[in-house]
């Protein structure tokens, strides 16, 4: 049995995580551009946050409020961002 695989939408930067919003946004982290964009059903990039150092996880909170972005190497430090995009660094680490 073979598989199709479609490429949904490209960006110039390198993506390492990906996580859907309750309302089935897409977010991803552009690691190398040190942001966590939005992609919209038709595969357009939006930035949603930028300036994050280095990151590399994201998760969505259960009622989609929420955004938490883990970063590396800077262990130990995880950003809330309220969502549409409003960046709370620094919780459990430094800001």
């Amino acid at each position: 049995m073979s598989k199709a695989i479609a490429t949904i939408g490209s960006s110039n930067g390198s993506l390492s995580d990906l996580v859907f919003a309750p309302d089935g946004t897409l977010h991803v982290v552009n690691h190398n551009q040190s942001r966590i964009d939005s992609v919209s059903a038709d595969g357009t990039f939006t930035q949603l946050i930028a300036g994050l150092s280095s990151p590399s996880g994201i998760s969505v909170d259960t009622d989609g409020s929420r955004l938490f972005v883990a970063h590396f190497p800077n262990g130990g430090r995880i950003d809330q961002v309220s969502l549409p995009g409003d960046a709370h660094p620094g919780a459990g680490g430094q800001p």
